[in-house]
């Protein structure tokens, strides 16, 4: 039977207790998975390995857990995809989020765009969907999330930039290793922005003719990239 898979910020060493102090966690185990001391989950802190381990005890503050071994997490993606997705309405941003960091994304960074929807974002929401999909889909590493910034900001920090557009350059194996994708919001890049980006002569890929939503281009495109 498949294990129950948890993120701790903590360090797990084999052979040894681990107390992690996270009501949260605690609530998770007990009242939402019914579980009980002596059961075994595997938990991983980030890096790159996960703990096969037995809850020693639960707490309403934490829980202890015993260490029995390590194994590494699920290989990484070849390319390391940053996600720029313009911030777009709650459900469908978290959709993004959820989706992309099941197909291994390696980052979010949300991009205040001229036409967004909303502006507001709720950074620990996030954090906590990115964890348990994390979780769910078995990769060893959690996405980190960034603090939203206009796009001028944004493509400063950028490596290896691009710009999902219709009819841009279509996706192959011949990308780098580390690559990084603006996706703008319902109505596209504003004028300015586009002036702008093409200023800055940011190269565009294409997932073909058709006009997309842009949640359903942020995960197209994490699915074709990390599948190499």
């Amino acid at each position: 039977m498949k294990l129950q898979r948890f993120f701790v910020k903590n360090k797990a060493k084999v052979g040894e207790d681990l107390v992690v102090a996270d009501a949260a966690l605690s609530h998770q185990l007990g009242k939402v998975f019914r579980m009980k001391v002596g059961e075994s989950v595997v938990l991983f802190d980030g890096d790159g390995f996960e703990y096969v381990s037995t809850i020693a005890s639960l707490r309403k503050d934490g829980a202890v857990f015993h260490i029995e071994k390590s194994h590494p997490s699920i290989t990484s993606p070849k390319i390391a995809l940053h996600v720029y997705p313009a911030l777009i309405k709650k459900d469908k941003l978290e959709w993004v989020l959820q989706k992309a960091t099941e197909l291994g994304a390696a980052s979010f960074h949300p991009v205040i765009a001229d036409r967004s929807e909303k502006l507001g974002f709720d950074e620990n929401r996030a954090e906590k969907i990115v964890r348990e999909a994390t979780e769910q889909s078995g990769w060893g590493r959690v996405p980190e999330i960034f603090a939203p910034v206009k796009l001028e900001m944004a493509v400063e920090s950028a490596e290896n930039p691009y710009v999902l557009e219709a009819g841009g350059k279509k996706i192959s194996e011949d990308f780098p290793k580390t690559i990084s994708v603006f996706i703008g919001p319902e109505g596209g890049w504003s004028d300015a922005e586009k002036e702008y980006l093409s200023a800055r002569k940011i190269p565009t890929i294409s997932l073909g003719e058709q006009i997309l939503r842009a949640e359903t281009a942020s995960v197209a495109i994490a699915s074709l990239f990390l599948s190499f």
